[in-house]
């Protein structure tokens, strides 16, 4: 006679893991108009990621596909007109709504250095005239001189 075993597997599966994320380019400063990039690589062990999301002051900036599932960038150039102080921040999301710790960079943006002024350098007429070219010497106007042909 046969007899029917009936046996039951509980199958438990992992826990999803949140994703990772960081920052691949994060400049400090910059100069105003000076255009630069920012960048940030999300990862999930569980191979389950879709997004990468960066904002900047808040507003997107930069959002994009999970990658391979394990590894995605998100990321854009960009350029401020004026100087200002910007908040960048960034997350990871997978398959299942799990995200990663949000994190944030600022980037001081400067004033351009006021051009270069060349030495002040006296007026080339304001001492007594070494060349030939000039001949008298004006006592009221001791920064003029004239050119005399005697």
């Amino acid at each position: 006679m046969l007899q029917s075993i009936t046996r039951y597997l509980n199958v438990q599966g992992v826990a999803n893991r949140a994703p990772s994320i960081a920052w691949q380019s994060a400049p400090g400063t910059v100069e105003m108009g000076q255009v630069y990039s920012v960048s940030a690589q999300g990862s999930d062990p569980d191979g389950n990621l879709t997004q990468v999301n960066v904002w900047k002051n808040g507003q997107p900036f930069a959002f994009a596909g999970g990658g391979d599932g394990t590894n995605g960038n998100s990321g854009n150039q960009t350029s401020d007109g004026s100087p200002q102080t910007v908040i960048y921040t960034a997350q990871a999301v997978d398959v299942t709504g799990a995200v990663s710790e949000l994190i944030s960079f600022t980037v001081i943006v400067t004033a351009p250095p006021p051009p270069l002024l060349p030495a002040l350098l006296p007026h080339p007429m304001s001492a007594a005239p070494a060349s030939p070219a000039c001949r008298r010497w004006r006592r009221r106007s001791p920064t003029r001189c004239s050119i005399s042909a005697t």
